[in-house]
């Protein structure tokens, strides 16, 4: 039995790995035409190792791109991207196909929602607000410290405490094995795991990361936690 359904946000409300992709693309190309000596396929293998060594929160990835290419280091240069990056972004800040109609069906229904996100609180808030998200869900928690991030089951369990029902009543939905999925076990939960994005290739590879359910459409939530019941 079910009483309430856990969204995780990139990847699973809308295509964070489309847009994060054409935004660096799109950055890069911005910052050739702007004097960044060396081509797009460099510039982007340099890049996304910048963001994948120090994080996709880290706020110089522009800047240590030009410092490795800039001779000399050009601010304009950094400028030109950064604002292709965040123009690109806001222009493909839409949730998924169906999503809205597949929570409205579901609170219909019955069922509580809420979101469980890691990361900078205002930076997922920012997400929600964007994607005119945010009169839709009954909680979101957002776990910044990397000790209760997922695949820890305190962010599952504090959602679950906020809408005051069992963990054990909760089903989480999200695109990553070895974070939603897992994260969800460790609470107690079931989980359905979204095949989007760039960890959708990802097997299970740990105790626990197997999901209960897959689907490759968000809107094949609703018919999934009717079927629980």
């Amino acid at each position: 039995m079910a009483s309430a359904v856990l969204f995780d946000l990139d990847d699973t409300l809308y295509d964070s790995t489309k847009q994060v992709s054409l935004a660096r693309e799109n950055a890069v190309t911005k910052m050739i035409e702007q004097g960044l000596h060396c081509s797009q396929k460099n510039a982007l293998a340099v890049l996304d190792e910048i963001a994948s060594v120090k994080g996709s929160n880290y706020p110089h990835h522009f800047d240590d791109l030009v410092e490795i290419f800039g001779k000399p280091f050009s601010y304009d240069i950094v400028a030109s991207g950064v604002i292709a990056y965040h123009e690109t972004k806001r222009k493909y800040m839409k949730p998924f196909p169906k999503l809205k109609k597949t929570i409205i069906q579901l609170r219909k229904k019955g069922y509580l929602v809420g979101v469980v996100s890691d990361g900078i609180p205002t930076k997922q808030w920012e997400k929600l607000i964007r994607l005119g998200l945010t009169d839709f869900f009954d909680c979101v928690v957002i776990a910044e410290k990397k000790s209760y991030q997922k695949p820890s089951p305190i962010p599952f369990e504090y959602a679950a405490k906020n809408l005051g029902v069992p963990a054990g009543e909760c089903v989480v939905v999200g695109d990553r094995v070895d974070k939603d999925i897992l994260g969800a076990h460790n609470a107690g939960m079931q989980a359905i795991q979204l095949l989007q994005g760039r960890h959708s290739k990802i097997k299970p590879e740990k105790i626990g990361e197997t999901p209960d359910y897959i689907i490759s459409d968000i809107c094949d939530v609703a018919g999934v936690i009717e079927g629980l019941d």
